[in-house]
């Protein structure tokens, strides 16, 4: 049974390297250890005398949910740390499990950047109240500490979804619990940037994104400027 939809989206990295002043987000993005993703306006840009079509990529969007305590929660409030999103639901039979635990170990490895990352799983059930979402934490022994479980309207969440480059919507097929949706964790920079996606079922996919969020961590002090 397919679970998890995901837009194909291409990864591209800019290969300009003109010695002319650019701007910071374009030069960020050109001397980036991680590659850009997600949504690009075209901008010209002169190199070696000549214009050339560049991608400039753009940060996603900032939103706002209630979280597992019942305090609002606003993303734009953790620039400056690097987040990794999934989008869940607590009913879940199949791949939420999985993705839970494979969160978990991420976030265990990398504890000694609790100050510098956030984990955030988005519910997309509306009967998934805080306190509900606190029982699954419980239910998980999950250490919350810079770990956000955020719920909404569920209209808004899909928006999210959408912008985020995953597909969340209903399911007419009784297993799946009124819900299909994507597996995949997205790795965001401290400026909202989407820099890596990762399949949250698979060992080695979430091995990767470990490996990629220490790698994204020595970009810090870009985010500070």
């Amino acid at each position: 049974m397919k679970y998890g939809v995901l837009i194909l989206i291409t990864i591209i990295l800019a290969s300009c390297n003109s010695k002319d002043e650019a701007s910071d987000n374009s030069a960020k993005q050109e001397n980036s250890s991680l590659p850009y993703m997600g949504h690009y306006d075209e901008v010209l840009k002169e190199v070696d005398g000549e214009d050339q079509v560049a991608k400039e990529y753009n940060p996603l969007r900032n939103f706002t949910l209630t979280d597992q305590y019942g305090e609002q929660f606003q993303s734009k409030d953790l620039r400056g740390k690097m987040m990794v999103v999934d989008f869940f639901f607590t009913r879940c039979p199949g791949i939420c499990p999985k993705m839970t635990n494979q969160m978990k170990r991420a976030q265990t490895v990398t504890e000694d950047l609790r100050n510098d990352v956030q984990f955030v799983s988005v519910s997309i059930d509306d009967q998934d109240s805080s306190s509900v979402l606190r029982a699954y934490i419980e239910k998980f022994g999950i250490n919350d500490e810079n770990w956000s479980f955020v719920h909404g309207n569920e209209k808004y969440i899909r928006g999210v979804g959408y912008d985020y480059k995953v597909n969340v919507f209903e399911s007419d097929v009784p297993a799946d619990s009124g819900f299909i949706h994507s597996e995949h964790f997205l790795l965001l920079d401290g400026l909202g940037y989407l820099r890596g996606m990762y399949n949250g079922t698979e060992t080695e996919e979430v091995d990767k994104l470990i490996e990629d969020i220490r790698t994204l961590h020595k970009e810090k002090e870009q985010w500070q400027k």
